[in-house]
C-alpha cells in the first residue's frame, strides 16, 4: 500500500468527520499491519453498502399506505399530507430500483486492467463467489428450521448497488 493511498484514506476519513485512529496508518506501523487494517475497513464498507443496507433499507412496502407511514404528518390528521406523500413515493421508486445481484459474474470488469491483474482479480472474485455460496447455503439451512424465514442477508437477494 503506497503512502499516497494511506494519506488519501486518512484525508477522506477526516473530511467525513468519522472517528479514526490515525496511529494504525502511521509510517512507523509495518506495511502488512496497515494493509490488514485497510482490508478490514473495506470489508466493513462492503457489508454496510450491501447486506446491512438491504436489511435496513427495504421500507418501500410501508410507504404504500399514507395512513401507516409518510414523510410529513400534520398534528391531528389521520394520514400523511398528500403532496409530501407523493414526493416521498417518487423518491422511493427511484431509490428502490432493482440492481444486479452481488453474486453475479462481474469478471468482465477485470479485463484490460493496468497493471494487468485481471487473472488475480478473477481468482479473488471466484473465491468471493464461493464464500457467498457458503453463506447462502448456511442461511438456507437455518431458514429451513424457522417458521418465519429471514433472507435479508442472503446473497440470493443482495444487490451490488
Amino acid at each position: 500500500m503506497s503512502q499516497d493511498m494511506v494519506d488519501e484514506v486518512i484525508n477522506e476519513t477526516i473530511q467525513a468527520g468519522y472517528a479514526f485512529n490515525y496511529e494504525v496508518y502511521s509510517k512507523d506501523v509495518p506495511c502488512i499491519q496497515r494493509m490488514d487494517t485497510f482490508r478490514k475497513r473495506v470489508e466493513h464498507y462492503v457489508f454496510t453498502v450491501s447486506a446491512y443496507h438491504k436489511h435496513v433499507g427495504f421500507v418501500g412496502d410501508y410507504y404504500k399506505d399514507p395512513h401507516l407511514a409518510s414523510m410529513s404528518w400534520a398534528d391531528g390528521e389521520a394520514h400523511g399530507r398528500p403532496k409530501q406523500h407523493i414526493i416521498m413515493t417518487v423518491i422511493n421508486v427511484f431509490t428502490s430500483t432493482g440492481q444486479p445481484k452481488l453474486k453475479e459474474d462481474f469478471t468482465h470488469l477485470f479485463k484490460g486492467m493496468e497493471p494487468d491483474l485481471g487473472d488475480e482479480f478473477v481468482r479473488l472474485w471466484r473465491e468471493f463467489q464461493g464464500d457467498l455460496q457458503e453463506a447462502e447455503e448456511e442461511i438456507d439451512r437455518r431458514n429451513a428450521k424457522r417458521e418465519i424465514t429471514n433472507d435479508n442477508m442472503s446473497p440470493r437477494v443482495l444487490e451490488a448497488a
